[in-house]
């Protein structure tokens, strides 16, 4: 059922810091077609994990994950804007891909079967959010903090997925892909506020609330993996084409179109009104204890705020992810990939644009090193950058690949990093 609109805020902010790497770049293993010949299979696993904002840095974050404590210098190093960005975005990952010599009556296709974990936490807020989450409501005594414009979004959920794609051919450069998700919701949260503001009387005395926005969640009684909160449906495409004479290719990716329909025990009211009560001073966000703000319960603020329960089924559309990559071998030793990826409906100011350098440090019959450089721009943040090694072992016919990158400036410079990712990928090809 729902929770009180201002607890729920809390509980996001806070919840949210536990989110703090996630992924963009390419979850799907839509990258792993063009490794198949006719008869051969691969089955792989990878976490993709990218975190990123143009305000909140990696060491604030990872003090948080820590659980370490937080000090005012700490709280005001954060780069505070008057329009702030995060997003935390994670996929776990097991695929089985096959190219047989005959599938459904032709040698033309080969099929996909994979599932997977995801989670995805995203978020637009101001400075007065911010500080209202992580100082408490006795930094604005005698002033408003300002919740206005204020938006976030966590949804976990998973998924199982079926597809099919074909391989260039002499006369066919084209790799195509066409696949469906079954998806089980397991937890969504939402709060969109228009105008929204909070005064508390410079004593504590007595606080004062406007609140206008929309509020959703999901079943809170089925918040588990295994628990079914709500059930949809989504459509995944892949398009490639390979320029074999040039050496270079195209790819267009279109992820996650379809929606979940979360059940009826579900939470959506379109609040709009203003709230008076007295005496509820809160110094430590991060101290909440046993569902208690100071001595309140979650009853005593359902009381003072009047707010009615609306259980409701409500259907809501899935963040589809576009990726349009260039890729192009430039030498025997070297190669580039340069694209651009966009989640729709996620917070994202604009789309991220990368551009990656491959090195193959070593080239054998039976083992291949390849190091590659990442720099990024957009997103959450601003400049972006990364670095990554790819092991390959085997011969034509079995190999073992094994990839891995993360952006290690964060570990360097963590007070003027303002993202990190990690990305571990095994695959074997049989």
């Amino acid at each position: 059922m729902g929770k009180v609109i201002t607890k729920i805020i809390i509980i996001i902010f806070v919840l949210s810091t536990h989110q703090v790497f996630s992924q963009f770049d390419n979850p799907e293993g839509n990258d792993k077609f063009n490794l198949l010949t006719r008869g051969h299979s691969l089955i792989g696993s990878n976490f993709n994990s990218y975190y990123s904002s143009n305000s909140v840095h990696y060491k604030f974050l990872s003090s948080l994950m820590g659980n370490k404590y937080i000090d005012d210098e700490l709280k005001t190093s954060v780069k505070l804007k008057d329009d702030n960005r995060f997003g935390s975005i994670q996929d776990l990952n097991l695929y089985y891909i096959s190219y047989p010599d005959s599938f459904l009556g032709t040698n033309q296709y080969g099929f996909k079967v994979s599932m997977g974990y995801h989670s995805n936490m995203n978020m637009k807020f101001g400075a007065d959010a911010f500080n209202l989450a992580f100082r408490g409501n006795s930094y604005f005594a005698g002033k408003k903090a300002d919740l206005s414009d204020l938006n976030i979004n966590y949804l976990v959920y998973q998924d199982l997925q079926f597809g099919l794609f074909t391989r260039p051919s002499d006369d066919n450069p084209l790799t195509y892909y066409l696949g469906f998700s079954l998806i089980k919701g397991q937890t969504y949260y939402s709060i969109a506020t228009e105008e929204a503001w909070l005064f508390t009387e410079e004593t504590g005395e007595y606080l004062d609330l406007r609140l206008q926005g929309l509020f959703m969640a999901s079943d809170s009684i089925k918040p588990d993996l295994l628990e079914f909160a709500g059930t949809g449906f989504a459509t995944h495409l892949f398009f490639n084409y390979d320029n074999i004479v040039r050496n270079f290719s195209v790819s267009l990716a279109v992820d996650n179109f379809g929606y979940i329909n979360w059940n009826q025990n579900s939470f959506l009211v379109e609040e709009d009104t203003s709230l008076h009560w007295e005496g509820i001073i809160i110094d430590d966000i991060l101290n909440i204890e046993d569902g208690q703000i100071n001595g309140f319960s979650d009853d005593t603020l359902q009381k003072l705020l009047k707010q009615e329960e609306h259980s409701v089924n409500f259907r809501k559309q899935m963040p589809e992810r576009v990726q349009l990559s260039f890729f192009k071998r430039t030498s025997k030793m070297n190669s580039i990939k340069a694209g651009l990826i966009y989640l729709h409906d996620v917070n994202l100011k604009m789309p991220l644009f990368y551009i990656r350098d491959f090195y193959d440090i070593l080239r054998a019959e039976k083992i291949g090193l390849q190091l590659n450089l990442d720099a990024g721009y957009g997103g959450y943040s601003g400049f972006q950058t990364s670095m990554g090694m790819t092991f390959a072992t085997g011969s034509k016919e079995k190999n073992l690949l094994i990839n891995a990158s993360t952006n290690f400036l964060s570990f360097l410079i963590p007070k003027h990093t303002f993202s990190q990712n990690i990305f571990v990928c095994l695959s074997y090809r049989f």
